[in-house]
């Protein structure tokens, strides 16, 4: 994760690989693991889209603060 934002409970992130509406994704904590919601992407223009691929930067919704350099892992299919 790259930075959190509050306001919009969003979090900008850096994808490593190809991310999808629908796709399974968790949020590494420490003390937690959280799903990430991944009906909406938004990328980093905050624009409505359906996937990202390797090094966009793209938001998801986040209801907590997490540190920045949290992990992210995605369910292999």
């Amino acid at each position: 994760m790259l930075q959190y934002d509050p306001v919009k409970k969003m979090m900008l992130i850096g994808v490593r690989n190809h991310l999808a509406t629908g796709d399974e994704v968790e949020l590494l904590l420490p003390d937690d693991i959280i799903k990430i919601d991944t009906r909406t992407l938004l990328d980093a223009n905050e624009k409505s889209i359906k996937e990202a691929n390797n090094d966009n930067k793209i938001y998801l919704p986040l209801e907590r603060e997490a540190p920045v350099g949290t992990v992210l892992r995605q369910k292999v299919k």
